[in-house]
């Protein structure tokens, strides 16, 4: 059953004991930075796109985008070389020109987290040495890097449910008590066939209404929010 932003009250049936965040988007506000770089990249390499599109793209492997775009083009598969190319360029721009700021509200809401005995983790389709390097300058207070999964640990990345799969191995935790906070359809896609709670956060221009379609069971417009469900729904009963 879709529920709205406003509608506060859904929540998994078990309080949650494990919360698993997707990265950009969720810990960082970077994806205006990544869709810019995948643009420029992709006119480059002669890839048709729009900037908006990378955003619904988002959370998969990056080269898994670049097949994707090649193939919807020229209708055949991209060869490991172009995608390797490709993907090293679109990786030097976005480090180029990323300023690094943490979404807002996203501190408190880990910390409000910890201090109620809720493990963390974090399943990025980042790189390893992407995702570590930045959590470690950022957060390393509030996440052990030893509790993040990224594209480098997984075959298949999101929107297949392997990450988040793997995110609960990490802790042997189950589906049933796993609340996962993600803010991009692939995302929500592969945390709803992991079976965990997912909540979406409108952290980008995705409609609320393409974040319900792939899943998610709240759709909340950002972090305050999110704390403001937990409250209610936890903290307050």
């Amino acid at each position: 059953m879709m529920t709205t932003m406003s509608d506060i009250s859904v929540r998994p049936k078990r309080k949650p004991s494990l919360v698993l965040f997707d990265m950009d988007g969720v810990l960082f506000d970077t994806m205006p930075y990544h869709a810019d770089s995948w643009y420029t990249t992709a006119k480059a390499y002669g890839l048709e796109a729009t900037r908006d599109e990378f955003y619904l793209y988002e959370g998969q492997k990056g080269s898994d985008t670049i097949r994707h775009l090649y193939k919807r083009q020229f209708g055949r598969e991209a060869s490991e070389a172009f995608v390797s190319e490709v993907y090293n360029h679109k990786t030097t721009l976005f480090r180029e020109q990323t300023e690094i700021t943490l979404i807002p509200g996203i501190e408190p809401l880990i910390r409000h987290f910890k201090n109620e005995g809720i493990k963390i983790g974090v399943v990025t389709g980042s790189s390893k040495s992407n995702a570590l390097s930045r959590i470690g300058a950022y957060l390393a207070n509030d996440i052990d890097l030893n509790n993040v999964i990224t594209a480098d640990d997984c075959i298949l990345g999101k929107p297949d449910a392997e990450p988040y799969k793997r995110g609960m191995a990490l802790f042997d935790a189950i589906p049933e008590e796993t609340l996962v906070i993600e803010n991009a359809p692939y995302g929500v896609e592969a945390a709803s066939k992991s079976e965990a709670f997912v909540v979406a956060v409108m952290t980008g221009p995705i409609p609320e209404k393409i974040l319900y379609d792939n899943g998610a069971d709240v759709v909340l417009p950002d972090m305050a929010s999110v704390m403001n469900w937990w409250v209610t729904n936890y903290d307050n009963k």
